[in-house]
């Protein structure tokens, strides 16, 4: 799967992120950043270390964020559950 997503040489913690938000999007809901702070994937990553990953992942165009600047809402893209 990894090697699918392109993600074979990616940090650790950059999969955790995507991973995580995988599962918590599982109900077709969006992941909050509290949420994934939370999460046990991405609970042991520093906060500079998650935006960095996050910042990553949507430069890359697997997750996006959505609702507005301040909400804080995360969505993997081409994730069934959220379309």
């Amino acid at each position: 799967m990894e090697e699918d997503l392109g993600f074979t040489d990616w940090p650790e913690h950059s999969k955790d992120i995507y991973y995580a938000l995988q599962l918590l999007s599982e109900d077709g809901q969006h992941a909050s950043l509290a949420e994934l702070k939370k999460h046990k994937l991405t609970a042991e990553i520093a906060y500079p270390t998650l935006f960095r990953g996050l910042q990553k992942l949507i430069e890359e165009g697997k997750i996006r964020r959505v609702g507005t600047a301040r909400s804080g809402l995360y969505e993997v893209v081409g994730d069934s559950s959220s379309e």
